[in-house]
Order: C-alpha cells, then sequence, then structure tokens
C-alpha cells in the first residue's frame, strides 16, 4: 500500500536528479552545453514549484557543511579591494569562475594574483560602472553566451562630510557610484538573464547606516537606502522570472577604504569600536560568509530579504560626525 506522499516524492527525486545532471553539465566548457542546462535547471525547478510543490516529509533537512551554488560563473563589482575581494577569493576557491569589474585595473589584477592557485577563475575586468553603455559591455562579455548567474552589486564610493558641506557635485559624485551604477549593471544584467530564460541571483551591498540617519554620510545613506528599496522592487518584480534579489546591511567592518575614510585616527576607531556592543570592528570573513548563504542554493526561498550584519552598532548611539561635540560622550 503506498501513501499519499509517495508519487510526489517520486517526482521530485525525478526532478532532484536532473537538476544533479545540470550541475555537471555546469562544468563543462562549453558555453551552449552550459546555457542549455542552466535552462533546463529553471524548467525543472520552475514544474516542481508550480505544480507539484514541495516535498512531504517530516523530516528537518540539515545545512551541508559547504554551500552550493546554482550557477557556475558569477559577477562582482568593487573587486579589487575589501568586501568585493573576499567574495571573490571565496567564490573562486568554490570553484565557481568569477568576474571583477572596477576602475583600477591593478587592484583587480591584484585580486587575481592573490587566488594563487585559482587565479585562473578570476577574470579582472577594468571598467567605469557610472556609465551605462560600459556596463553593457561589460554583462555582455562575461563568459560569452553562458553569462553569470550571481551578480554582486559591491562597487560603492563616499567620503564624510556634514550635509552643509556637501556640494552637487560631490553629492552626484556619491550618488552615481552607489546607486545609479548598480541600477545600470543589475538592469543589463536581468535583460540578458530574463531574455535567456535563465534565473539568477543578486546580492546589493547596502549599509546599517539606512536604519536611521547617517550623519556625516547624508549621500552615502541617501543612495543606500534607495539600494534597499530597489532590492525589494526588483525582488517582487523578477521572482517570476527565477531571479533572487536580497541585500546585505554591513555597519562598521575591516576594510583598507574605511581605514582611509572613516575611523582616520585611534579616537574615531575607538568611539566607533565602543558604539558596537559586541565590541569589536568585524572582519571582512565575518561579512562575507552571510553574503556566501545569500548567493548560495541554502537561500532558494529567500528574496527581497536584507540582512543587517552590525554587531549591534545601530542599536546604540553611534555618529561618524558629531556636529557639536567631536568627542565620545
Amino acid at each position: 500500500m503506498t501513501s499519499d506522499a509517495e508519487p510526489v516524492q517520486s517526482v521530485h527525486r525525478e526532478l532532484d536528479a536532473i537538476r544533479e545532471a545540470c550541475e555537471r553539465l555546469g562544468s563543462v566548457q562549453d558555453d551552449a552545453v552550459r546555457m542549455f542546462a542552466q535552462r533546463v535547471d529553471a524548467l525543472a525547478r520552475a514544474f516542481s514549484d508550480s505544480v507539484v510543490g514541495p516535498p512531504l516529509t517530516n523530516e528537518i533537512p540539515l545545512m551541508a557543511g559547504e554551500l552550493v551554488y546554482e550557477w557556475p560563473c558569477a559577477l562582482v563589482t568593487g573587486g579589487g579591494t575589501g568586501l568585493g575581494r573576499g567574495l571573490a577569493l571565496r567564490l573562486a576557491a568554490a570553484g565557481v569562475d568569477v568576474w571583477i569589474a572596477g576602475r583600477r585595473r591593478e587592484l583587480l589584477e591584484e585580486t587575481r594574483d592573490i587566488a594563487g592557485a585559482e587565479a585562473g577563475r578570476v577574470h579582472p575586468y577594468p571598467c567605469d560602472l557610472r556609465d551605462p553603455a560600459a556596463c553593457v559591455e561589460l554583462v555582455e562579455a562575461v563568459d560569452g553566451p553562458a553569462g553569470a548567474g550571481i551578480l554582486v552589486n559591491n562597487a560603492a564610493g563616499t567620503f564624510t562630510a556634514l550635509a552643509e558641506d556637501v556640494s552637487p557635485n560631490g553629492w552626484h559624485a556619491v550618488i552615481d557610484a552607489t546607486l545609479n551604477a548598480p541600477f545600470y549593471v543589475t538592469s543589463a544584467w536581468a535583460k540578458r538573464r530574463i531574455r535567456d530564460g535563465a534565473g539568477g541571483v543578486v546580492l546589493n551591498i547596502a549599509s546599517a547606516t539606512t536604519d536611521g540617519g547617517s550623519p556625516g554620510t547624508v549621500h552615502s545613506g541617501a543612495a543606500k537606502s534607495g539600494l534597499i528599496s530597489m532590492t525589494k522592487t526588483l525582488a517582487a518584480e523578477w521572482a517570476r522570472f527565477g531571479i533572487r534579489v536580497n541585500a546585505l546591511s554591513p555597519g562598521p567592518f575591516e576594510t583598507s577604504g574605511a581605514a582611509d575614510w572613516i575611523w582616520t585616527d585611534k579616537a574615531i576607531r575607538e568611539r566607533v569600536v565602543s558604539a558596537v556592543p559586541l565590541g569589536y570592528i568585524a572582519p571582512v570573513d565575518e561579512v562575507v560568509d552571510p553574503a556566501l548563504f545569500f548567493l548560495s542554493k541554502a537561500a532558494r526561498y529567500a528574496t527581497g530579504s536584507v540582512l543587517k550584519l552590525d554587531g549591534g552598532w545601530t542599536l546604540t548611539d553611534w555618529l561618524y560626525i558629531r556636529p557639536n561635540d567631536q568627542k565620545t560622550k
């Protein structure tokens, strides 16, 4: 005697076998084969979700020790330093081909060289992400016809200044780099993925400062808030295409850029640390780990999500710049 669950489980087993075969095909170095495998996988997933439904089981699945990625190729903007570099190196180590984009060729090439044995998986692509046409060229250049199923919008730019001291040029420079550029890249990327019926996943790097005001970075705070709104809107609009869109909102973490423009002296750094309830500024890897989760199959049901990762920083009285008192209270 068979249970009502057995036919459904049987179909799921067949679909899983199809997807496993597609994953093996995805490693073949032939763009046409890889694109075909991605499309079959997307169709199998869509059929499973819309017709069959979830597997019927009373068991609670356990997460595997290693994250699994649905697509063999990724595009990471701002891959020459900090979080972007950390993500690119970890994805390459996991077997993903990673294209890294940014303005400074030498930093992108440095990321590739640091990858060591995986350097062949890291592909520098210098370009100006503030130029919509350059973003289209970037997307079309990535890995031939198959394209990148993973997109990370990490590139940004900012500086500290009180709002009354921010010039129109300064405002536009930050908005262009931090909000406009991610839209240009994502728009070009999504049009290609939608055209090919390939699906994909986007991760936007926002900021924990969007939880409140952003004294000292009014331009960046506005841009990052816009990025979060864009994340949620695109998640709702593009779910029907098999595209997931999420955001990570980190607080203070260790990068060379932060040392250059945020905690420019010991007193400012101590003030930032004192405002983090966990008592330290996170190393890059502690931000990379949850970012990789969003890019993996483990986050298949997550879209429109915004994960704050700040050690409790925004629960306290924090300011990069105090208008009337530069000293710690």
